[in-house]
């Protein structure tokens, strides 16, 4: 049941960017001037307050042969999220081998604040492959365990594809003494839902230990929504001791194809989208100022389309470090706004996003969130249906991970 609104601390839930792969890696790690006098790096002190965000993550799958990776970002002073780089093995990337979990524990507390455990995602070219993901992820989970010594806070981690496969998993690693929570493959709604029902009625976040849930890789603008309702709703459960997060590459990538993000529609649910083509696409004005929604913008203030229409290095820094201003304003107006009453989520979403809220509340609250969860099923086919797996707005209908080509260009980029 929910604890008293008396709360000694609470905790604000933030977003990661992730951002240290592909063209951005190699600003950020160079400490590419934005404009002049001021760094790329916008999670350190010297980056200008107002746009500033102290969180960011390092993946290993791009930097676990480079052991001071987060010295060469110079991410003193933020706080530092590890991904384990169990995508790139999902996906062929990097090919398996069991010394693999030695490599990647060592780099993560070297490296990391928090961090994933080193799992295998049944999914990619690993689909269908689920006790094999299983029986590997266990292995590295024991040897995190055992060799964890309390420099990195690692996060159990959660996977599934439906119902069933979420519980047996959850069943085998639920033992393992980690920090919290890293809840896989839950842009799906019903997964997510699923998920929290099982963490609630096995009193998970009520554990001493248990710290952190973060929700792997979403970054929607309802996800943000439900998530920070999830804060809220977290911070009475738990008295203010478990901190809900995400991550996402979304600015960056949405820069492969010129997708600048112009303003955030929270009653559909969207950031809405313009896409800068090429100058042999597009017959710009490139003396006309961007269509900046801030009139201080640190990214475009002053600037024109003459600044980005090139797609070299200053271009995509333009790019993306106002695409990740807007990501960070809708963040900070979703946090400000929940700080009020329930009821005003009426006025600015889609009404199934606070009947979503309420099923977490409800879940909560109740000694069956599995009654809970069951009832609201039909609502999140709903969600799934119109918003789940809804692409970011990427231009010619797809998106840029799908188009080797392009993908190869931003990833590669110099």
């Amino acid at each position: 049941m929910i604890q008293p609104d008396k709360i000694p601390g609470e905790k604000e839930f933030c977003y990661y960017p992730s951002l240290s792969a592909g063209a951005s890696k190699n600003w950020l790690m160079k400490n590419h001037e934005l404009r002049p006098g001021v760094t790329s790096r916008f999670y350190t002190d010297e980056y200008p307050e107002k746009w500033r965000t102290k969180y960011f993550l390092i993946t290993a799958g791009h930097h676990y042969k480079n052991m001071d990776a987060n010295a060469d970002f110079g991410c003193e002073g933020a706080q530092v999220l590890g991904d384990s780089g169990g995508f790139q093995l999902a996906t062929g990337a990097i090919a398996w081998d069991p010394s693999f979990k030695e490599t990647i524990f060592n780099w993560l507390e070297a490296n990391s604040d928090i961090a994933m455990n080193l799992d295998l995602p049944p999914r990619v070219k690993l689909e269908g492959k689920f006790d094999y993901c299983l029986d590997i992820s266990l292995e590295n989970f024991k040897y995190f365990e055992k060799n964890q010594t309390g420099k990195t806070a690692f996060l159990n981690v959660l996977q599934g594809n439906e119902e069933e496969t979420y519980r047996y998993w959850y069943e085998k690693v639920k033992a393992f003494d980690f920090q919290g929570w890293g809840f896989g493959n839950c842009r799906r709604i019903d997964h997510l839902m699923y998920a929290l029902a099982i963490m609630i009625k096995e009193k998970e976040f009520l554990k001493d230990s248990c710290k952190f849930l973060h929700i792997l890789g979403a970054s929607k603008v309802y996800d943000f929504v439900i998530y920070e309702y999830l804060q809220k709703i977290m911070n009475k459960y738990t008295g203010g001791k478990v901190q809900v997060s995400t991550d996402s590459s979304s600015p960056g990538l949405m820069s492969v194809y010129g997708g600048y993000y112009f303003n955030t529609d929270y009653r559909t649910g969207t950031f809405l989208t313009a896409h800068f083509g090429r100058p042999t696409d597009v017959n710009y004005n490139l003396d006309a100022p961007l269509p900046c929604k801030f009139d201080d913008c640190i990214a475009c203030k002053g600037r024109t389309y003459r600044d980005i229409v090139d797609f070299k290095t200053p271009s995509y820094q333009i790019i993306v470090h106002h695409n990740l201003n807007i990501f960070l304003d809708a963040v900070n107006t979703i946090k400000t706004t929940l700080q009020s009453h329930d009821e005003i989520l009426k006025d600015i979403v889609d009404p199934m996003i606070y009947q979503l809220c309420m099923c977490i509340k409800e879940m909560f609250e109740s000694s069956d969130p599995f009654t809970v969860y069951q009832r609201y099923k039909p609502l999140y086919s709903k969600y799934n249906a119109k918003y789940g797996m809804r692409e970011l707005g990427y231009a010619r209908g797809s998106h840029p991970s799908a188009n080797t080509e392009v993908a190869n260009t931003f990833f590669d980029f110099e």
